[in-house]
Protein backbone atom coordinates (compact mmCIF):
# COMPACT_ATOMS: atom_id res chain seq x y z
CA UNK A 1 0.00 0.00 0.00
CA UNK A 2 1.51 3.23 -0.90
CA UNK A 3 2.29 5.63 1.50
CA UNK A 4 3.61 9.75 1.81
CA UNK A 5 5.88 10.67 4.10
CA UNK A 6 7.80 14.14 5.37
CA UNK A 7 9.34 14.59 8.81
CA UNK A 8 9.21 18.59 9.95
CA UNK A 9 10.15 17.65 13.50
CA UNK A 10 13.09 15.17 15.17
CA UNK A 11 10.47 13.57 17.70
CA UNK A 12 8.21 12.53 14.95
CA UNK A 13 7.65 11.55 10.99
CA UNK A 14 4.50 12.58 9.97
CA UNK A 15 3.13 9.34 7.66
CA UNK A 16 0.32 9.47 4.87
CA UNK A 17 -1.93 6.90 3.97
CA UNK A 18 -3.44 7.21 0.85
CA UNK A 19 -6.92 7.52 1.60
CA UNK A 20 -9.67 8.36 4.40
CA UNK A 21 -8.01 8.56 7.68
CA UNK A 22 -10.03 8.18 11.14
CA UNK A 23 -9.38 8.98 14.70
CA UNK A 24 -11.92 7.21 17.30
CA UNK A 25 -11.64 7.52 20.62
CA UNK A 26 -13.68 5.27 23.64
CA UNK A 27 -16.03 7.18 26.41
CA UNK A 28 -14.01 6.99 29.87
CA UNK A 29 -15.51 9.56 31.43
CA UNK A 30 -18.88 8.68 33.25
CA UNK A 31 -21.33 11.42 33.08
CA UNK A 32 -24.75 11.29 34.73
CA UNK A 33 -27.30 13.40 32.79
CA UNK A 34 -29.36 14.29 35.80
CA UNK A 35 -26.28 16.40 37.38
CA UNK A 36 -26.30 19.92 38.03
CA UNK A 37 -22.81 19.98 35.68
CA UNK A 38 -24.74 19.34 32.81
CA UNK A 39 -24.42 22.93 30.98
CA UNK A 40 -20.44 22.66 31.69
CA UNK A 41 -19.51 19.41 31.62
CA UNK A 42 -17.18 18.48 27.97
CA UNK A 43 -18.68 15.41 26.45
CA UNK A 44 -15.38 15.22 24.30
CA UNK A 45 -12.39 13.44 26.31
CA UNK A 46 -8.84 14.72 26.12
CA UNK A 47 -10.40 17.08 23.83
CA UNK A 48 -7.30 19.30 24.04
CA UNK A 49 -4.86 16.32 22.73
CA UNK A 50 -2.47 16.52 26.41
CA UNK A 51 -2.99 13.29 27.34
CA UNK A 52 -1.16 10.09 26.37
CA UNK A 53 2.26 9.46 24.59
CA UNK A 54 4.51 11.63 22.05
CA UNK A 55 3.99 8.41 19.31
CA UNK A 56 1.76 9.26 16.58
CA UNK A 57 -1.96 7.79 16.41
CA UNK A 58 -1.92 4.34 14.97
CA UNK A 59 1.82 3.68 15.39
CA UNK A 60 2.99 1.26 18.24
CA UNK A 61 2.98 3.66 20.76
CA UNK A 62 -0.51 4.64 20.95
CA UNK A 63 -0.40 8.24 21.06
CA UNK A 64 -2.62 10.31 22.23
CA UNK A 65 -4.72 8.62 24.94
CA UNK A 66 -7.46 7.67 24.71
CA UNK A 67 -7.43 7.89 21.05
CA UNK A 68 -7.55 5.40 18.35
CA UNK A 69 -7.24 4.83 15.35
CA UNK A 70 -9.62 2.31 12.50
CA UNK A 71 -6.17 0.95 11.11
CA UNK A 72 -2.64 0.21 12.24
CA UNK A 73 -0.95 2.33 9.26
CA UNK A 74 -3.50 5.51 9.61
CA UNK A 75 -1.62 8.43 11.43
CA UNK A 76 -2.34 11.66 12.68
CA UNK A 77 0.48 14.36 13.62
CA UNK A 78 0.83 14.97 17.18
CA UNK A 79 2.16 18.89 17.80
CA UNK A 80 3.21 21.38 20.81
CA UNK A 81 4.37 18.67 24.03
CA UNK A 82 5.61 15.96 21.90
CA UNK A 83 8.51 18.77 19.94
CA UNK A 84 6.77 18.66 16.59
CA UNK A 85 6.13 22.25 16.92
CA UNK A 86 4.44 23.07 13.80
CA UNK A 87 5.22 27.48 14.49
CA UNK A 88 2.41 29.92 14.78
CA UNK A 89 -0.05 28.40 12.27
CA UNK A 90 0.71 25.06 12.81
CA UNK A 91 -0.80 23.87 16.31
CA UNK A 92 -3.20 25.62 18.47
CA UNK A 93 -2.76 26.48 22.72
CA UNK A 94 0.54 24.15 21.75
CA UNK A 95 -0.83 21.24 21.31
CA UNK A 96 -3.38 20.02 18.65
CA UNK A 97 -4.01 16.83 15.89
CA UNK A 98 -3.37 17.81 12.23
CA UNK A 99 -5.13 16.34 9.30
CA UNK A 100 -5.28 16.96 6.19
CA UNK A 101 -8.52 19.15 4.73
CA UNK A 102 -7.92 19.45 1.15
CA UNK A 103 -5.28 17.65 -1.21
CA UNK A 104 -4.22 19.16 -4.92
CA UNK A 105 -4.29 16.12 -7.65
CA UNK A 106 -1.08 14.98 -8.96
CA UNK A 107 0.88 16.16 -5.70
CA UNK A 108 3.15 14.10 -3.20
CA UNK A 109 0.05 14.03 -1.20
CA UNK A 110 -2.01 12.26 -3.01
CA UNK A 111 -5.73 12.89 -3.39
CA UNK A 112 -6.95 11.94 -0.32
CA UNK A 113 -8.51 13.92 2.91
CA UNK A 114 -8.38 12.71 7.12
CA UNK A 115 -10.54 13.14 9.59
CA UNK A 116 -10.92 13.15 13.72
CA UNK A 117 -13.26 10.72 14.64
CA UNK A 118 -13.99 10.44 18.91
CA UNK A 119 -16.51 8.61 21.60
CA UNK A 120 -18.37 11.34 23.14
CA UNK A 121 -18.60 10.30 27.53
CA UNK A 122 -22.33 10.32 26.73
CA UNK A 123 -24.87 9.94 24.12
CA UNK A 124 -26.39 13.01 23.04
CA UNK A 125 -30.11 13.56 24.64
CA UNK A 126 -32.94 14.14 22.10
CA UNK A 127 -34.68 17.73 21.81
CA UNK A 128 -31.49 19.18 24.03
CA UNK A 129 -29.52 21.78 22.24
CA UNK A 130 -25.72 21.38 21.98
CA UNK A 131 -22.75 23.74 21.65
CA UNK A 132 -19.91 22.54 19.75
CA UNK A 133 -16.30 24.34 19.52
CA UNK A 134 -12.82 23.92 18.47
CA UNK A 135 -10.15 25.39 17.03
CA UNK A 136 -8.49 25.14 13.85
CA UNK A 137 -5.05 26.71 12.26
CA UNK A 138 -3.36 26.42 8.97
CA UNK A 139 -0.48 24.64 9.33
CA UNK A 140 2.90 26.18 8.27
CA UNK A 141 4.60 25.14 4.60
CA UNK A 142 7.11 21.91 5.02
CA UNK A 143 9.98 21.62 3.19
CA UNK A 144 8.40 21.78 -0.49
CA UNK A 145 4.65 21.84 0.72
CA UNK A 146 2.63 24.84 0.65
CA UNK A 147 -0.56 24.52 2.56
CA UNK A 148 -3.02 27.17 1.97
CA UNK A 149 -6.13 27.86 4.19
CA UNK A 150 -9.77 27.47 3.65
CA UNK A 151 -12.72 28.16 5.07
CA UNK A 152 -14.58 24.12 4.61
CA UNK A 153 -14.44 22.37 7.68
CA UNK A 154 -17.63 21.16 10.41
CA UNK A 155 -18.18 18.61 12.35
CA UNK A 156 -21.03 15.50 12.24
CA UNK A 157 -22.59 13.67 14.39
CA UNK A 158 -23.41 10.19 14.42
CA UNK A 159 -25.29 7.07 16.58
CA UNK A 160 -22.72 5.05 14.99
CA UNK A 161 -19.48 4.54 14.83
CA UNK A 162 -18.23 5.92 11.40
CA UNK A 163 -16.01 3.38 9.47
CA UNK A 164 -15.73 1.05 6.47
CA UNK A 165 -15.73 4.24 4.34
CA UNK A 166 -13.97 1.83 1.37
CA UNK A 167 -15.27 1.16 -1.61
CA UNK A 168 -16.08 -2.75 -2.91
CA UNK A 169 -12.09 -2.65 -3.97
CA UNK A 170 -11.19 -2.22 -0.24
CA UNK A 171 -9.51 1.01 -1.68
CA UNK A 172 -9.84 4.40 0.13
CA UNK A 173 -10.42 7.31 -1.96
CA UNK A 174 -11.38 11.62 -2.14
CA UNK A 175 -12.93 11.00 -5.54
CA UNK A 176 -16.41 10.45 -6.40
CA UNK A 177 -16.43 7.21 -6.53
CA UNK A 178 -18.45 4.29 -4.45
CA UNK A 179 -15.82 4.89 -1.50
CA UNK A 180 -16.23 8.40 -0.73
CA UNK A 181 -19.17 8.89 1.90
CA UNK A 182 -18.59 12.02 3.58
CA UNK A 183 -19.44 14.38 0.96
CA UNK A 184 -22.87 12.43 1.48
CA UNK A 185 -23.55 13.41 5.12
CA UNK A 186 -24.85 16.39 6.47
CA UNK A 187 -22.96 17.85 9.49
CA UNK A 188 -24.59 19.93 11.81
CA UNK A 189 -21.85 22.26 12.45
CA UNK A 190 -20.04 24.24 9.41
CA UNK A 191 -17.30 26.54 9.71
CA UNK A 192 -19.07 30.39 8.59
CA UNK A 193 -17.77 30.98 4.56
CA UNK A 194 -15.13 33.50 4.63
CA UNK A 195 -13.96 32.47 8.05
CA UNK A 196 -10.81 31.54 6.48
CA UNK A 197 -8.47 29.14 8.90
CA UNK A 198 -5.32 31.40 8.86
CA UNK A 199 -1.75 30.75 9.78
CA UNK A 200 -1.49 33.52 11.94
CA UNK A 201 -3.68 32.31 14.89
CA UNK A 202 -5.95 30.10 15.84
CA UNK A 203 -9.60 30.43 14.30
CA UNK A 204 -12.18 29.35 16.40
CA UNK A 205 -15.45 27.03 14.77
CA UNK A 206 -18.77 26.98 16.31
CA UNK A 207 -22.30 26.21 16.19
CA UNK A 208 -25.27 25.35 18.16
CA UNK A 209 -27.79 22.04 17.03
CA UNK A 210 -30.33 20.29 18.34
CA UNK A 211 -29.64 16.94 18.49
CA UNK A 212 -31.90 14.11 17.42
CA UNK A 213 -30.99 11.95 20.13
CA UNK A 214 -28.50 9.05 20.71
CA UNK A 215 -25.73 10.60 18.46
CA UNK A 216 -22.38 10.14 20.32
CA UNK A 217 -19.61 9.80 17.21
CA UNK A 218 -18.28 13.27 16.32
CA UNK A 219 -16.08 13.45 13.04
CA UNK A 220 -14.00 16.54 12.12
CA UNK A 221 -12.85 17.51 8.91
CA UNK A 222 -13.80 18.77 5.43
CA UNK A 223 -16.92 17.33 3.85
CA UNK A 224 -16.81 18.68 0.47
CA UNK A 225 -15.23 17.13 -2.54
CA UNK A 226 -12.09 19.65 -3.46
CA UNK A 227 -14.04 21.03 -6.23
CA UNK A 228 -16.06 22.14 -4.07
CA UNK A 229 -13.68 23.77 -1.12
CA UNK A 230 -12.52 27.31 -2.51
CA UNK A 231 -8.33 28.18 -1.52
CA UNK A 232 -7.93 31.48 0.04
CA UNK A 233 -5.09 32.78 -2.93
CA UNK A 234 -8.13 31.35 -5.24
CA UNK A 235 -6.29 28.32 -6.93
CA UNK A 236 -5.99 24.79 -6.60
CA UNK A 237 -4.18 23.63 -2.98
CA UNK A 238 -3.05 21.71 -0.63
CA UNK A 239 -4.61 22.31 3.14
CA UNK A 240 -3.56 20.67 6.29
CA UNK A 241 -4.99 22.13 9.12
CA UNK A 242 -4.09 21.32 13.13
CA UNK A 243 -7.17 21.16 15.58
CA UNK A 244 -7.49 21.50 19.28
CA UNK A 245 -9.80 22.33 22.35
CA UNK A 246 -12.55 20.44 20.92
CA UNK A 247 -15.46 20.55 22.59
CA UNK A 248 -19.45 19.80 23.30
CA UNK A 249 -21.53 21.06 26.16
CA UNK A 250 -25.09 21.04 26.70
CA UNK A 251 -26.86 24.47 26.15
CA UNK A 252 -26.47 27.26 23.15
CA UNK A 253 -23.27 28.95 22.52
CA UNK A 254 -22.63 32.17 23.53
CA UNK A 255 -23.12 35.20 21.07
CA UNK A 256 -19.90 36.38 19.12
CA UNK A 257 -17.96 38.76 21.10
CA UNK A 258 -18.73 42.38 21.13
CA UNK A 259 -17.98 45.41 23.42
CA UNK A 260 -19.23 48.95 23.61
CA UNK A 261 -18.14 51.71 26.10
CA UNK A 262 -21.14 54.06 28.12
CA UNK A 263 -21.28 56.67 28.05
CA UNK A 264 -20.25 56.98 24.36
CA UNK A 265 -20.02 60.97 24.96
CA UNK A 266 -19.59 62.78 28.43
CA UNK A 267 -19.88 66.24 29.57
CA UNK A 268 -18.60 67.88 32.44
CA UNK A 269 -17.28 70.89 34.40
CA UNK A 270 -14.29 71.24 35.77
CA UNK A 271 -13.64 69.86 38.33
CA UNK A 272 -15.89 67.09 38.00
CA UNK A 273 -15.40 63.19 37.51
CA UNK A 274 -17.69 60.61 35.21
CA UNK A 275 -17.83 56.75 35.92
CA UNK A 276 -16.59 55.28 32.12
CA UNK A 277 -17.84 51.48 31.75
CA UNK A 278 -16.82 48.56 29.32
CA UNK A 279 -19.40 46.70 28.57
CA UNK A 280 -18.38 43.65 26.86
CA UNK A 281 -20.88 40.69 25.47
CA UNK A 282 -20.02 37.08 24.06
CA UNK A 283 -17.54 34.35 23.93
CA UNK A 284 -18.39 33.81 28.20
CA UNK A 285 -14.74 33.68 28.74
CA UNK A 286 -12.30 35.70 31.02
CA UNK A 287 -12.06 38.86 30.29
CA UNK A 288 -9.46 41.22 30.83
CA UNK A 289 -9.49 45.45 31.19
CA UNK A 290 -7.11 47.94 29.86
CA UNK A 291 -7.79 51.45 30.36
CA UNK A 292 -5.87 54.31 28.00
CA UNK A 293 -4.55 56.80 29.81
CA UNK A 294 -4.00 56.15 33.21
CA UNK A 295 -3.67 51.95 32.48
CA UNK A 296 -6.52 50.98 35.12
CA UNK A 297 -7.29 47.31 34.49
CA UNK A 298 -11.00 47.48 35.86
CA UNK A 299 -14.47 47.03 33.85
CA UNK A 300 -15.16 50.54 35.02
CA UNK A 301 -13.20 53.97 35.78
CA UNK A 302 -13.75 57.54 37.22
CA UNK A 303 -12.11 59.84 34.94
CA UNK A 304 -11.41 63.55 36.17
CA UNK A 305 -10.16 65.02 33.04
CA UNK A 306 -8.85 68.66 32.80
CA UNK A 307 -9.01 68.40 29.50
CA UNK A 308 -11.38 67.26 26.45
CA UNK A 309 -9.74 63.33 26.22
CA UNK A 310 -10.31 60.70 24.42
CA UNK A 311 -10.36 57.32 26.42
CA UNK A 312 -9.61 53.76 24.85
CA UNK A 313 -10.39 50.42 26.48
CA UNK A 314 -8.71 47.46 25.32
CA UNK A 315 -10.41 43.75 26.30
CA UNK A 316 -8.87 40.88 25.77
CA UNK A 317 -11.45 37.62 26.23
CA UNK A 318 -9.80 34.26 27.05
CA UNK A 319 -11.66 31.32 26.68
CA UNK A 320 -9.21 27.75 26.46
CA UNK A 321 -6.39 29.00 24.81
CA UNK A 322 -7.75 31.61 22.24
CA UNK A 323 -7.97 35.02 23.11
CA UNK A 324 -9.51 37.82 21.21
CA UNK A 325 -9.08 41.80 21.54
CA UNK A 326 -11.81 44.65 21.29
CA UNK A 327 -10.86 47.90 21.46
CA UNK A 328 -13.24 50.67 22.35
CA UNK A 329 -13.55 54.81 22.33
CA UNK A 330 -15.34 57.07 24.54
CA UNK A 331 -14.91 60.73 24.80
CA UNK A 332 -15.21 63.27 27.51
CA UNK A 333 -16.05 67.00 27.04
CA UNK A 334 -14.63 69.02 29.55
CA UNK A 335 -15.75 72.83 30.02
CA UNK A 336 -15.10 75.59 32.77
CA UNK A 337 -18.46 76.14 32.95
CA UNK A 338 -21.39 78.30 35.53
CA UNK A 339 -24.48 76.42 36.56
CA UNK A 340 -27.53 76.45 34.72
CA UNK A 341 -30.34 78.57 34.74
CA UNK A 342 -33.97 78.24 33.83
CA UNK A 343 -36.93 80.65 32.96
CA UNK A 344 -40.46 79.48 33.24
CA UNK A 345 -43.52 81.18 32.15
CA UNK A 346 -46.82 82.35 34.40
CA UNK A 347 -50.14 80.72 32.82
CA UNK A 348 -53.67 81.88 33.67
CA UNK A 349 -56.67 79.63 32.73
CA UNK A 350 -60.25 80.06 32.55
CA UNK A 351 -61.75 77.84 35.62
CA UNK A 352 -60.44 75.07 38.16
CA UNK A 353 -59.94 72.01 36.35
CA UNK A 354 -58.96 74.00 33.21
CA UNK A 355 -55.17 72.82 31.58
CA UNK A 356 -52.60 74.41 30.35
CA UNK A 357 -48.94 74.25 29.25
CA UNK A 358 -45.82 75.55 31.28
CA UNK A 359 -42.82 75.66 29.47
CA UNK A 360 -39.26 76.12 31.01
CA UNK A 361 -35.69 77.62 29.10
CA UNK A 362 -32.88 76.62 30.18
CA UNK A 363 -29.58 78.35 29.09
CA UNK A 364 -25.93 78.24 31.00
CA UNK A 365 -23.92 75.26 32.05
CA UNK A 366 -22.96 72.45 29.65
CA UNK A 367 -25.64 70.58 27.29
CA UNK A 368 -28.18 68.30 27.22
CA UNK A 369 -30.47 69.56 29.62
CA UNK A 370 -32.91 67.42 32.23
CA UNK A 371 -36.31 68.94 33.48
CA UNK A 372 -38.22 68.26 36.71
CA UNK A 373 -41.57 69.67 37.66
CA UNK A 374 -42.84 69.43 41.36
CA UNK A 375 -45.74 68.87 42.43
CA UNK A 376 -45.42 65.74 39.83
CA UNK A 377 -43.79 63.84 38.64
CA UNK A 378 -43.17 65.70 35.89
CA UNK A 379 -40.71 65.68 33.07
CA UNK A 380 -39.52 67.82 29.91
CA UNK A 381 -39.03 71.36 28.98
CA UNK A 382 -42.80 71.61 28.05
CA UNK A 383 -45.50 69.95 30.61
CA UNK A 384 -49.29 69.89 30.56
CA UNK A 385 -51.24 71.04 33.58
CA UNK A 386 -54.50 70.68 35.20
CA UNK A 387 -54.73 72.52 38.40
CA UNK A 388 -57.66 72.40 40.26
CA UNK A 389 -56.56 75.90 42.39
CA UNK A 390 -53.93 78.41 41.70
CA UNK A 391 -50.85 76.79 42.19
CA UNK A 392 -47.00 77.25 41.99
CA UNK A 393 -44.46 74.32 40.09
CA UNK A 394 -40.95 74.36 40.49
CA UNK A 395 -38.55 73.34 37.75
CA UNK A 396 -35.51 72.01 38.35
CA UNK A 397 -32.56 71.74 35.78
CA UNK A 398 -29.96 69.33 35.18
CA UNK A 399 -27.12 70.28 32.80
CA UNK A 400 -24.97 67.42 31.15
CA UNK A 401 -22.61 67.78 33.76
CA UNK A 402 -24.88 67.36 36.28
CA UNK A 403 -25.26 70.71 37.98
CA UNK A 404 -28.50 72.23 38.64
CA UNK A 405 -30.92 75.33 38.55
CA UNK A 406 -34.65 76.16 39.61
CA UNK A 407 -37.12 78.46 39.24
CA UNK A 408 -40.79 78.46 39.49
CA UNK A 409 -44.39 79.52 37.30
CA UNK A 410 -47.29 80.08 38.42
CA UNK A 411 -50.79 78.98 36.95
CA UNK A 412 -53.31 80.91 38.14
CA UNK A 413 -57.27 80.55 38.67
CA UNK A 414 -59.14 83.28 36.12
CA UNK A 415 -62.80 84.10 36.48
CA UNK A 416 -63.71 82.43 32.99
CA UNK A 417 -65.36 83.87 29.65
CA UNK A 418 -68.65 85.50 29.72
CA UNK A 419 -69.48 86.40 26.42
CA UNK A 420 -72.47 89.01 25.39
CA UNK A 421 -74.52 89.54 21.94
CA UNK A 422 -75.60 92.99 21.18
CA UNK A 423 -78.19 94.54 18.77
CA UNK A 424 -81.85 94.59 18.20
CA UNK A 425 -83.58 91.94 19.31
CA UNK A 426 -87.58 93.17 17.96
CA UNK A 427 -88.18 93.84 14.38
CA UNK A 428 -91.15 93.31 12.38
CA UNK A 429 -91.44 90.56 9.51
CA UNK A 430 -89.08 90.69 6.92
CA UNK A 431 -86.57 93.40 8.61
CA UNK A 432 -83.23 92.49 9.05
CA UNK A 433 -81.53 93.30 12.53
CA UNK A 434 -76.78 93.01 13.05
CA UNK A 435 -76.26 91.12 16.28
CA UNK A 436 -72.50 91.45 17.76
CA UNK A 437 -70.75 89.03 19.90
CA UNK A 438 -68.25 90.38 22.42
CA UNK A 439 -65.79 89.42 25.61
CA UNK A 440 -64.13 86.86 23.28
CA UNK A 441 -61.32 86.82 20.47
CA UNK A 442 -62.11 84.14 18.05
CA UNK A 443 -65.91 83.07 17.65
CA UNK A 444 -68.66 80.31 16.20
CA UNK A 445 -72.59 81.20 15.77
CA UNK A 446 -74.93 78.87 15.65
CA UNK A 447 -75.98 79.51 12.13
CA UNK A 448 -72.39 78.58 11.04
CA UNK A 449 -70.69 82.05 10.95
CA UNK A 450 -67.69 82.09 12.57
CA UNK A 451 -67.42 86.42 12.37
CA UNK A 452 -68.12 88.40 15.60
CA UNK A 453 -70.88 89.92 13.96
CA UNK A 454 -73.90 88.51 11.62
CA UNK A 455 -77.04 89.90 10.24
CA UNK A 456 -79.82 88.42 10.33
CA UNK A 457 -84.10 88.63 8.61
CA UNK A 458 -85.92 85.94 10.62
CA UNK A 459 -89.72 85.60 9.96
CA UNK A 460 -90.14 84.24 13.09
CA UNK A 461 -88.93 84.54 16.70
CA UNK A 462 -86.06 82.85 16.86
CA UNK A 463 -83.23 82.46 19.04
CA UNK A 464 -79.05 83.20 17.92
CA UNK A 465 -76.15 81.45 20.08
CA UNK A 466 -72.60 82.08 20.20
CA UNK A 467 -69.73 80.75 21.48
CA UNK A 468 -66.53 82.76 22.37
CA UNK A 469 -62.88 81.83 22.95
CA UNK A 470 -59.68 83.71 24.22
CA UNK A 471 -56.62 82.11 25.48
CA UNK A 472 -58.10 78.66 25.67
CA UNK A 473 -60.78 80.08 27.88
CA UNK A 474 -64.57 79.05 26.11
CA UNK A 475 -68.52 80.97 27.09
CA UNK A 476 -71.35 81.49 25.23
CA UNK A 477 -74.33 83.39 25.02
CA UNK A 478 -77.97 83.86 23.97
CA UNK A 479 -80.56 86.47 22.33
CA UNK A 480 -83.80 85.91 21.19
CA UNK A 481 -84.90 88.04 18.11
CA UNK A 482 -88.85 88.96 18.37
CA UNK A 483 -90.56 88.61 15.06
CA UNK A 484 -93.58 91.06 15.60
CA UNK A 485 -96.21 90.37 11.91
CA UNK A 486 -97.76 93.48 10.34
CA UNK A 487 -101.26 94.92 11.59
CA UNK A 488 -103.79 94.98 9.45
CA UNK A 489 -105.72 98.57 10.20
CA UNK A 490 -109.52 99.60 9.63
CA UNK A 491 -111.16 103.08 9.50
CA UNK A 492 -115.09 102.93 10.65
CA UNK A 493 -117.20 105.85 10.76
CA UNK A 494 -119.77 108.27 8.53
CA UNK A 495 -118.27 108.01 4.96
CA UNK A 496 -121.02 110.04 3.32
CA UNK A 497 -122.09 113.82 4.10
CA UNK A 498 -123.30 116.99 3.02
CA UNK A 499 -121.38 120.37 2.18
CA UNK A 500 -120.19 121.16 5.42
CA UNK A 501 -120.64 119.04 8.00
CA UNK A 502 -118.51 116.61 9.77
CA UNK A 503 -117.06 112.97 10.71
CA UNK A 504 -115.57 111.39 12.54
CA UNK A 505 -113.11 108.72 11.04
CA UNK A 506 -111.83 105.92 13.66
CA UNK A 507 -108.62 103.82 13.22
CA UNK A 508 -108.42 100.50 14.76
CA UNK A 509 -106.02 97.31 14.61
CA UNK A 510 -103.07 98.79 15.50
CA UNK A 511 -101.00 100.65 18.03
CA UNK A 512 -100.01 103.64 16.79
CA UNK A 513 -101.34 105.85 13.71
CA UNK A 514 -100.18 108.27 10.95
CA UNK A 515 -102.84 109.98 9.14
CA UNK A 516 -102.20 111.54 5.63
CA UNK A 517 -103.65 114.62 7.71
CA UNK A 518 -100.46 114.34 9.69
CA UNK A 519 -102.77 113.46 12.76
CA UNK A 520 -101.19 110.54 15.05
CA UNK A 521 -104.20 110.15 16.67
CA UNK A 522 -106.51 107.29 16.24
CA UNK A 523 -109.45 109.41 15.63
CA UNK A 524 -109.74 112.75 13.44
CA UNK A 525 -112.31 114.77 12.60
Amino acid sequence: MKTNSFAPAPCLSILRLKGLIFLSVAALLIFTLFSSSLFCQNLVPNGNFEGGTCAQVGSSGGGFAPWFTVGPSHTADAFGRCGNTPGPGGGCCGGGAGIQVRSKPGTNLGNWVEYLEIQLTTPLVAGQTYCVEFYAATRNNVSTYTFIPIDKIGAYFSPTKVSGLANTAGTYTSGGTSGWVMDKVTPQIVNTPGNWITKSSCVKISGSFVAAGGEQYMVIGNFSLAANTPCQNGSDCDSYVSIDNVSVTAGACSPPFSLTATPLTSNICTPQCVTLTANPVGENGIFKYSWSPGGATTQSISACPTTTTNYTVTVTSTKGCATKTLNAVVTVNVSSCSNPSVTANNVTVCSAGGCTNITAIGSGGQNPYTYSWTPGPLAGSTVNVCPSSSTTYTVIITDGAGATGSNTASVSIGAGLTPTITGNTTICAGQTTTLTGNGGTSYSWNTGATTNSITVTPNNTITYSITATTGGCTGSAIATVTVTQAPIPTISGATIICSGQSTTLTATGGGTYSWNTSETTQSIT
